[in-house]
């Protein structure tokens, strides 16, 4: 993460992940918001980002509003709408209509299978009490490309026969790695034929999406009850024999030939809109990569999959095998990373509550936080969280269509 310093820059690695595998759909509903449901490398350091910005965010809340940070920052705003907040106490004005910034959303869901030309809207920033600095940029470096549309050429390539073969998906999933013919398309993660299902979308997929959403978790950037305003990646890197450059434009572009094209200069409200990535190059090979052919596998003494995944930030470290922290089972609730759902979610809401209690004339805010919500469903559902759920189906219905949520994992408590 660069950041621009009097014409100088500063770089910090925030976030660095292994990782291949993810959770079956019939596992879901035993995870309870502790087991990790996709572990592959760049979505498992992408939510490492999330648990360094909610770190971040939960040091400035100890050390209150005269608190530093080289780059997460208390926003004006939110110190703004304190007061005016006070204010409007203090003169005794009611507040029946709920707040201002409940009115800045609007649930405008779109159906599944609708598909019309979206139209321009201004966008209105809800207020949360933390942003990064200014002029600091997000880049991710993967070592090789993502699985999904964007590396299909890829993997067509690494077939004895790479001509595409005609056959049709079945009808009631998602393809995985298979049906090269189908090009542009949502995907599944990768997995042996005979592997448990999966609904976890593949990794170009999820990076597309985000181009709209944002890259940090839903949870931790969203409206009234977040700590930062939604988050867009600046740039993804990878390797020069990893980059195809129409299997990029395809997946990611909003030009012509990208799938992406129909929501081109999008806004939506809360500050969302389109952020479209710059995919660069770089020549340098990262030393643990893994093998490209027969003949490098042999030399690299017969590399293979992991079960273990790494984790690491700045302050955290974690060694997972099958989605929760090695030595623990999946049902144990201390075996849940920090970057969980449950994790996430009571952090989030302890850096809130630690915000209240700082200001006694906050105190509801707290109290009224939709992250204080009895389940995790009723939390995701509330009325802060329609915004990102409006661009969500937005993106699904008209760029990404097919897409299969990955339900499950939602009716459980802190």
């Amino acid at each position: 993460m660069p950041q621009d310093v009097r014409q100088e820059q500063a770089m910090i690695c925030v976030s660095v992940a292994t990782g291949t595998k993810c959770l079956p759909h019939e596992k879901l509903g035993r995870a309870k918001g502790n087991v990790l449901h996709d572990w592959h490398a760049e979505i498992l350091a992408l939510r490492g980002l999330s648990r360094w910005l909610v770190d971040e965010c939960m040091e400035l809340a100890r050390e209150g509003r005269d608190g530093r940070s080289e780059w997460v920052r208390w926003t004006n705003a939110s110190v703004k709408a304190t007061s005016e907040e006070d204010r409007r106490k203090r003169s005794g004005i009611a507040h029946e209509q709920g707040s201002p910034l409940q009115h800045s959303y609007r649930h405008n869901e779109i159906a599944d299978n609708q598909a019309e030309t979206p139209q321009t809207t201004p966008t209105t920033s809800p207020i949360q009490p933390f942003s990064l600095l200014p002029n600091t940029k997000i880049h991710l470096y993967i070592s090789s490309a993502p699985c999904g549309d964007a590396s299909m050429e890829l993997t067509m390539r690494s077939q004895t026969d790479s001509t595409p073969w005609e056959a049709p998906p079945p009808s009631d999933t998602l393809p995985g790695r298979g049906n090269f013919d189908l090009l542009g398309v949502v995907r599944r993660k990768p997995a042996r034929a005979d592997a448990p299902m999966v609904w976890s979308k593949s990794c170009s997929d999820k990076i597309a999406l985000r181009q709209c959403t944002g890259i940090v978790s839903g949870v931790v950037a969203h409206g009234e009850g977040g700590l930062v305003p939604p988050l867009y990646l600046d740039s993804l890197i990878l390797p020069h024999a990893e980059i195809v450059p129409e299997a990029i434009e395809r997946c990611f572009g909003f030009g012509p030939q990208g799938r992406m094209h129909v929501l081109q200069n999008r806004t939506w409200e809360a500050g969302y809109s389109v952020h479209p990535l710059r995919v660069e190059a770089t020549s340098r090979i990262f030393e643990f990569d893994k093998p490209s052919s027969a003949t490098d596998t042999a030399e690299k003494g017969g590399l293979g999959s992991s079960n273990l995944s790494l984790l690491a930030t700045p302050t955290r470290q974690e060694t997972l095998i099958n989605g929760v922290l090695q030595g623990r089972k999946q049902s144990d609730i201390r075996g849940a990373s920090c970057v969980s759902r449950r994790r996430l979610w009571e952090d989030v809401r302890a850096v809130r509550r630690s915000i209240s209690t700082s200001s006694p004339d906050s105190v509801n805010e707290g109290r009224n936080s939709p992250l204080c919500e009895q389940t995790y469903e009723g939390m995701k559902t509330s009325l802060p969280f329609t915004a990102r759920e409006t661009v969500r189906r937005e993106v699904w219905a008209l760029a990404l269509k097919g897409w299969r949520r990955n339900e499950g994992d939602e009716e459980w408590t802190l």
